[in-house]
C-alpha cells in the first residue's frame, strides 16, 4: 500500500512557548532533590520551556545538543563546523528576530527545551509518515511496509537527545506528551516507532511499554547497532491519561507515566495548539 504524502496542520508553525514549567499547576513535572540547592540550581528546575524549533536559530540549538550528547555516546551526527557556527548565546539573540523555516517533506517537527538562560537541554524530533518513508525505513523497511499495509499511520522519533540535569526525567516525559498530543490529536497517527540502542531496550520496555519489533542490526547514520520499538499511541495515551500528573504520589507505578501532563493540563495544551491560528 503506497503511503500518502504527509499534509501540515497550522498547529505545526506553533511559534510561543508550548509548556512553562514553572508554576505550581506543573509541579509534578519538577525533579524532587534530597541536597539543598542554590538559588541558581533552582531557578533553573523551575524554568523550563518546551516549543517548536520554527526558526534557524532554534533548529541550530537542537543539532548542537544532538552532536554534543551523540558524540559522548560514541554515535555517528551530522557534522556541525564549530569554528564557523554560532555561539550558543548569539544563536538566542537572534531566535525571536529570525523567520520561521518553511517546512517541506518528509514532514518533521522538531521540539526543543531550554532552561531559565535559554540553554538547550533536551530535543527530539517527530518525523510523520509520508511518500518520501522514515528514517528507519534504511534498516527496518522489511518490519514497517507490514504496518502500512494494515493501514497503521506511522510516526517517528528520531534525533532524541537530554542533556544530563537533575530533572532529565521530567524533561522525557514532558517531551513525550507534547509529542502525543501532536501525533494523536493533531495528525491522527495510529503507531510510534524509534530505532534504540539495544542496551536501552529495556528501560523502554519498562518505562514506557514499547514492544520490540525486531533483533539487533546495524544501523549506518550513527554507526552503531539498533532495535525497532514499536507503540500503539492509543495504549500510550490511554496510560498517560490515567496515570499523567501523579507525580512522586504514584504508589506501585515503575514507569514513566505518573509524570506525564495531567489530563486536565494535556486538554488545555492540545486546546491551545488547536485554536491559536485561528485567532
Amino acid at each position: 500500500m503506497a503511503t500518502k504524502p504527509h499534509f501540515h496542520h497550522p498547529a505545526d508553525n506553533f511559534s510561543h512557548t508550548i509548556l512553562r514549567v514553572n508554576s505550581a499547576a506543573l509541579t509534578e513535572l519538577r525533579e524532587p532533590v534530597s541536597a539543598p540547592l542554590s538559588a541558581d540550581a533552582s531557578e533553573q528546575l523551575s524554568h523550563f520551556k518546551f516549543r517548536l524549533a520554527t526558526t534557524h536559530g532554534r533548529k541550530q540549538l537542537a543539532r548542537m545538543l544532538v552532536q554534543k550528547m551523540y558524540a559522548t555516546r560514541g554515535y555517528e551526527t551530522e557534522a556541525i563546523d564549530t569554528t564557523t557556527a554560532p555561539e550558543a548565546a548569539s544563536l538566542v539573540q537572534a531566535i525571536d528576530d529570525s523567520p520561521p523555516e518553511e517546512l517541506e517533506a518528509p514532514a518533521e517537527l522538531t521540539l526543543v527545551v531550554s532552561d531559565s538562560k535559554e540553554r538547550p537541554c533536551g530535543t527530539m524530533s517527530m518525523i510523520f509518515d509520508s511518500d518520501k518513508g522514515l528514517p528507519a525505513d534504511e534498516v527496518f523497511k522489511d518490519l514497517l511496509d507490514p504496518l502500512r499495509n494494515e493501514g497503521r499511520r506511522l510516526i517517528e522519533v528520531g534525533r532524541l537527545a537530554i542533556d544530563r540535569t537533575e530533572a532529565s526525567k521530567r524533561l522525557f516525559a514532558g517531551m513525550l506528551h507534547i509529542f502525543l498530543i501532536y501525533a494523536t490529536v493533531i495528525h491522527r497517527c495510529t503507531d510510534c516507532i524509534i530505532e534504540v540502542n539495544p542496551r536501552h531496550v529495556g528501560y523502554y520496555k519498562r518505562m514506557l511499554g514499547w514492544d520490540v519489533l525486531s533483533d539487533t542490526r546495524p544501523c549506518p547514520r550513527v554507526g552503531a547497532p539498533a532495535v525497532l520499538l514499536r507503540m500503539k499511541l492509543a495504549d500510550m495515551l490511554s496510560m498517560a491519561e490515567t496515570l499523567g500528573g501523579q507525580g512522586i504520589r504514584s504508589k506501585g507505578e515503575r514507569s514513566l507515566y505518573p509524570y506525564f501532563l495531567s489530563k486536565e493540563d494535556s486538554r488545555g495544551i492540545a486546546h491551545r495548539l488547536l485554536t491559536d491560528y485561528l485567532t
